[in-house]
């Protein structure tokens, strides 16, 4: 047997041979982010955030501010839209726009599932949070989404997830995320 095909058939019986003994261990992927946190700043839509690594933010174009996945499939996007009519800011008109967004999320989607919808208060700006379960692209998923009014501007934080995914997710990253929001409520056109 010539030489190169000797070598040729001694490294294929010393890497079927270490095949399969050892095991790899994959990384958990509703597990937190742990690295260091990092102030993301979106000047034109008026919005400022903190976000630990190893989250990749896209950036996107207006009224789209951001958006990230995360390893388990959950979905985080950010939205800037200027208004010219007054934003809610009174408790009347807040409850207006809580029975609006839920007409409207049940409007797109017959079978949307609501299991909470709240007048709230985050980085000083007054807003409505809706959570449910509604049919996207073919799958039932899991939804928080967070409408924010300050200045002229109407923001809106979503994270979209499956059942599995959504707890994990909005505990180690959409909440904290949403803590450190910093707002303008102005958005450069």
């Amino acid at each position: 047997m010539p030489a190169r095909a000797l070598l040729l058939v001694a490294c294929s019986a010393c890497l079927l041979a270490a095949c399969g003994t050892e095991r790899t261990v994959l990384p958990d992927p509703n597990a937190p982010p742990t690295g260091a946190s990092r102030e993301i700043d979106f000047p034109r839509a008026g919005v400022s955030v903190r976000l630990r690594r190893p989250i990749d933010v896209t950036r996107r174009p207006a009224p789209a501010v951001f958006r990230f996945s995360l390893p388990s499939g959950a979905v985080v996007s950010a939205l800037a839209y200027p208004r010219d009519e007054p934003v809610p800011r009174s408790q009347a008109d807040l409850r207006q726009a809580r029975t609006r967004l839920v007409r409207a999320a049940r409007s797109r989607d017959p079978r949307f599932r609501l299991q909470s919808a709240r007048v709230v208060r985050v980085s000083g700006a007054p807003g409505v949070e809706v959570v449910g379960t509604q049919t996207l692209s073919g799958g039932r998923l899991q939804i928080r989404s967070v409408h924010l009014f300050k200045g002229s501007a109407e923001y809106v934080f979503e994270l979209i997830g499956t059942r599995k995914a959504f707890g994990a997710a909005d505990r180690t990253v959409f909440g904290p995320m949403l803590r450190t929001l910093e707002l303008t409520g102005r958005i450069k056109r």
